[in-house]
């Protein structure tokens, strides 16, 4: 079976995937939080999970359309960001990420849980209790 492919077809924020069914969706965009409004974000979602990522970072280039897919999967019931570490080196300070990719995923504004590496949708959906 062939993987999922992802394509973006312009610069709107969203992009086109063809998933195992050979059928087009599209997929919003997961929200690009930063270092001002990193609180905001956590404290407005009474779930919410952050994909903390580099840009050179290759795991976490393969973990991009995964977290893209958990977004959509999770929409109306968890906030999904992505928060980039060279861009945001306080935050990644304040919450000991000392390697990428890490999800960090908090429930009503308090951290629960730290998951570091690449890991398949299916592992993130249990570990985030929808599985």
């Amino acid at each position: 079976m062939p993987p999922p492919v992802f394509m973006r077809l312009s610069l709107a924020p969203s992009l086109f995937y063809r998933g195992e069914t050979n059928t087009w969706r599209v997929i919003e965009m997961v929200t690009e939080i930063n270092e001002s409004n990193f609180d905001s974000f956590v404290e407005q979602n009474s779930l919410a999970v952050i994909d903390c990522w580099a840009p050179w970072c290759g795991p976490c280039r393969r973990m991009g359309p995964i977290i893209e897919e958990l977004s959509e999967d999770l929409k109306g019931r968890a906030g999904v960001a992505k928060l980039n570490t060279d861009e945001n080196q306080a935050i990644a300070v304040r919450f000991n990420i000392n390697a990428i990719p890490t999800i960090l995923v908090f429930r009503d504004g308090v951290l629960v849980d730290t998951l570091v590496g690449l890991r398949p949708k299916e592992d993130l959906l249990a570990a985030l209790g929808f599985r």
